[in-house]
């Protein structure tokens, strides 16, 4: 997510997909599956987490429940055949990791994080 501050929830997708190395074709998904993310996101509890410097089983936990909303969403939105949950199950956790090591990882990246999370929750709602 580089150094400036302003980052916006397109630049945070290329990111990501820089992160996980995604293929082309997966670069959409990816994008649906980080704005959902985002959208699912505790923030509140995160910060108290990245605040304490907590890196244990409460983080973890967190981070199995987001992955656990996410998929629910995902699921409703995009069906339940085979090659969906494939494509879910590939994406998911490491998009949910990636963006846990971001938020961890300095208290402008959380900033940034904030500002993708407001667009993507406006997007939703639009």
């Amino acid at each position: 997510m580089g150094d400036a501050l302003g980052m916006l929830l397109n630049d945070l997708h290329r990111t990501i997909n820089r992160r996980l190395h995604t293929k082309t074709v997966m670069a959409e998904a990816t994008a649906e599956v980080v704005d959902t993310v985002l959208r699912w996101w505790p923030d509140r509890t995160m910060a108290r987490y990245a605040a304490r410097g907590e890196d244990g089983p409460p983080v973890l936990d967190a981070i199995s429940v987001i992955g656990a909303k996410v998929r629910e969403d995902l699921e409703h939105r995009w069906g339940t055949d085979a090659n969906t949950l494939a494509a879910i199950d590939a994406l998911l956790m490491p998009v949910v990791v990636e963006l846990a090591n971001l938020w961890f990882s300095s208290v402008e990246h959380r900033i940034d994080m904030r500002r993708c999370m407001w667009e993507a929750r406006h997007r939703a709602n639009a």
